[in-house]
């Protein structure tokens, strides 16, 4: 697999060409993947071609996301959209971590989907959900996580509260989480019957 890589560096990365290689990162160390790699981008530079990439792998998401990596998501099973990878900025988190996560996907305003985006603060997780509404605007709730195992706090915005746009919920219903958070309160543990 290492050799085949190493040809396509050298044969199909031309002028002005695009390559798309899927998991180059399979059953290769990464020690090895990752000279190979460097190697791909300053020909990608010479060339002045463009790669496209399909990866899971932490090593070469944290390295290559932040520099032009994109996401493609499905809301409600609709048409497949092409987002631009940008983590929260307080998230502190390398890109493997947010995307391992389900952190990726901005917060968007397209209107009649619902939208999600999760954040920490304080070591909690709030996850909050702007549902659109039949008569325009969104609605949001929130829900608070200190960790995989624990009970969400599912707190709804008190009727009548509209928004104008999906970005402006879920910013509403990340400071109600904030201010929840920042009054003491605790998620309560869920029992798994075993």
């Amino acid at each position: 697999m290492l050799i085949a890589l190493y040809v396509l560096l050298h044969c199909a990365v031309t002028e002005d060409s695009t390559l798309l290689i899927d998991e180059p990162d399979n059953f290769i160390a990464l020690a090895e993947i990752q000279p190979w790699l460097l190697k791909l981008l300053d020909r990608v530079d010479e060339q002045n071609a463009q790669v496209i990439l399909v990866s899971h792998h932490p090593e070469l998401l944290n390295q290559l996301a932040g520099q032009g990596g994109v996401l493609l998501d499905r809301p409600n099973g609709g048409e497949t959209r092409v987002l631009a990878f940008s983590p929260p900025d307080d998230s502190g988190l390398m890109p493997s971590e947010i995307i391992a996560r389900g952190w990726e996907l901005p917060a968007g305003s397209q209107e009649g989907t619902t939208h999600r985006v999760k954040r920490l603060y304080e070591g909690y997780v709030i996850e909050v959900t702007a549902f659109p509404l039949q008569t325009g605007g969104f609605t949001t709730h929130f829900y608070i996580r200190k960790d995989a195992k624990s009970y969400t706090d599912e707190t709804l915005i008190p009727s009548g509260e509209v928004f104008a746009t999906a970005n402006e919920a879920l910013e509403a219903g990340f400071e109600l989480g904030k201010q929840r958070i920042d009054a003491g309160f605790h998620p309560t543990k869920i029992v798994l019957d075993q």
